[in-house]
């Protein structure tokens, strides 16, 4: 077909109709790239600068990987080299300042290491590996008391900081601030530092270390603390040891045997096997090779069983069950407590 306008008294007629439209797609590609021309125009400086940026980055970045992998390797000059390259590459970024410092580190240049971390508290994102690294440097130096200040901060930061919290229960139980160290046990459990298991294990260490403190002067209280370790611990021997020797003391031998039975089912030991035979005052030296038969009925104990029934047989003086329960423990590269019993043996029945 055909087209005709009229327009401002102008008339054309007969204008093809694919002129029309090829004039109309004309149109449209000129105007398009005209709008290409002005966006190129006004976005090439920032696409240019970002072109730059990105570049300097990725140098930046190969430094860095460069670099910690000759730390990796002990290369003390290729890791100062990259360290370099590095911060001038990326200045604000935490992990070139680490490099920095662990180049200056392996050079043995103390001051630098430190001056570097120093720099490094100011930025929150490397604050905290900054605290570790003066960390470690107070406590090369001796310094315990500026040590203590960067683990006491690092936890504020990170409850679940694994060698903070370490460090302060360090400090805690130096100072036997029990309660502190409850505190952060609970902080580390619920900061996800700790599972439910740990955090229970290591209750019961603090609640046994202040059983420890209590037992000579308040039979009560060492007996409380000991049991509620003990229900948080079952295997720990300490705790076990002093809930039995408060029981006995208090004439509960029922139940003194009860809480050392399941201690010996999970973790024999001697001190076990040394408040169960006894328990009850006054008894023979018969009557705690008896009770040692009885906690071997329990569980066998392996060797502690057999070295707990050597020593109530040679007191009792009998000497063919001591003999004998050492017998399985004598042939291949004996241990040194084992030899010792076997020599008590022929003494007391030989001379």
């Amino acid at each position: 077909g055909s087209l005709s306008v009229t327009w401002l008294g102008y008339q054309i007629d007969d204008i093809p109709i694919w002129l029309v439209i090829g004039g109309f797609v004309l149109a449209f590609f000129v105007l398009w790239f005209t709008w290409w021309l002005v966006r190129l125009a006004f976005g090439s400086p920032g696409a240019m600068g970002d072109f730059f940026r990105l570049r300097r980055s990725k140098k930046g970045l190969d430094a860095l990987s460069k670099g910690m992998v000759a730390v990796g390797a002990g290369d003390v000059a290729g890791a100062q080299r990259q360290a370099v390259a590095a911060r001038k590459l990326m200045a604000d970024s935490p992990l070139a300042h680490l490099l920095e410092a662990q180049a200056a580190q392996m050079r043995g240049d103390e001051d630098k290491v430190k001056y570097i971390y120093t720099q490094m508290l100011d930025d929150p994102e490397s604050e905290v590996v900054a605290l570790r690294g003066l960390y470690t440097l107070a406590r090369k130096s001796g310094d315990e008391a500026v040590a203590r200040r960067h683990a006491e901060r690092a936890l504020k930061l990170n409850p679940a900081l694994a060698w903070a919290a370490e460090a302060m229960m360090t400090y805690q139980s130096g100072d036997e601030d029990w309660p502190a160290a409850l505190a952060l046990i609970e902080s580390q459990r619920k900061a996800g530092g700790l599972d439910r298991e740990a955090s229970n294990r290591m209750r019961a260490v603090v609640l046994t270390a202040q059983a420890q403190a209590a037992e000579g002067t308040d039979t009560a209280a060492a007996l409380d603390l000991a049991t509620k370790a003990h229900k948080l611990d079952p295997a720990l021997i300490p705790a076990a040891v002093i809930a039995g020797r408060a029981h006995v003391e208090q004439g509960a031998l029922r139940k003194a045997s009860k809480v050392l039975e399941a201690t010996w089912k999970l973790n024999p030991h001697p001190d076990i096997a040394e408040v169960y035979r006894h328990a009850r005052m006054g008894d023979s030296t018969s009557d705690r090779l008896v009770r040692a038969r009885d906690l071997l009925a329990v569980y066998h104990g392996d060797e502690e069983g057999a070295v707990a029934l050597a020593i109530a047989s040679i007191e009792a003086l009998d000497w063919k069950t001591a003999r004998n329960a050492l017998l399985p423990y004598s042939k291949e590269r004996p241990a040194v407590r084992i030899c010792t019993l076997k020599a008590e043996i022929e003494q007391g029945e030989f001379g």
